[in-house]
């Protein structure tokens, strides 16, 4: 079977009546560089795995020494050799989803894109990933592929501003999507202080309502060693999914 024959078998399985229930999806995208996130993205994974009892996949992350997903795409690992365990039941899959920009529609690149990415869907039941730490074409279009989306954004005018920016594009596309925010801050005060003004802003502006996750300060590592950090967070907006679609089929339809 030629590679175009592959892709049309995969959205044809995508668009048959009777679809296979997938996993739900949330995109992480930060307003600029975050340190520590890979650790943070891994924390907070394990546990909300605690807290739903449900089985977690994480990607959009890379670390040294290991075979990324750009490695898989292009035929220099197979998927297992991508795969870690951090517990009974959350996974990861290493690589930066930027990847995803240099795959062209009916390649075979796509489509083992596509084959990974659906393998995640059956079996897991939520997909928590990076999207990138600025807003360019690419970043916007891998978080505007997952079902819900959190801004990660630092307790600066600038940061607000490069929010704004982003949910205006939200806006002009008609992207309609559950939107959170987590601050990188320690300070309880200052950060419901830019999240106040972030949502006052998009509310009139443009109609979306934000929801308050969490504040966090990244930089400091000993945080990270601490369960409880994660108990003033907002866990419900991982529980509680809004218009539940297949991540594997939006990646599909955002391609050129």
């Amino acid at each position: 079977m030629d590679q175009a024959s592959s892709l049309r078998e995969l959205m044809g399985k995508m668009n048959g009546k009777e679809k296979e229930d997938k996993a739900a999806s949330v995109a992480f995208i930060s307003m600029e560089p975050v340190e520590n996130m890979n650790v943070f993205l891994k924390k907070l994974a394990i546990y909300t795995n605690q807290r739903m009892d449900k089985r977690i996949c994480l990607m959009g992350i890379k670390e040294e020494k290991e075979f990324t997903l750009e490695d898989y795409i292009y035929r220099r690992c197979e998927i297992h050799e991508l795969k870690r365990t951090l517990t009974r039941s959350v996974d990861v899959i290493h690589g930066l989803l930027d990847v995803i920009g240099t795959i062209r529609t009916s390649s075979s690149s796509l489509t083992k894109l596509i084959q990974l990415v659906e393998k995640v869907e059956q079996e897991t039941d939520l997909l928590m990933y990076d999207a990138g730490n600025q807003i360019n074409a690419v970043n916007v279009n891998i978080s505007m592929a997952a079902n819900q989306i959190v801004l990660v954004i630092k307790p600066t005018a600038s940061s607000l501003q490069d929010a704004l920016d982003y949910i205006k594009i939200l806006f002009k596309m008609n992207v309609q999507t559950k939107i959170g925010v987590i601050v990188d801050s320690g300070d309880l005060a200052v950060s419901m202080k830019q999240y106040k003004k972030l949502q006052e802003i998009a509310l009139s502006e443009f109609n979306y309502h934000i929801e308050m996750v969490g504040c966090f300060e990244f930089k400091y590592i000993p945080l990270f060693a601490e369960a409880e950090v994660f108990e003033g967070f907002n866990s419900d907006f991982f529980v509680k999914m809004e218009n539940k679609r297949s991540f594997s089929e939006s990646l599909l339809k955002m391609m050129p």
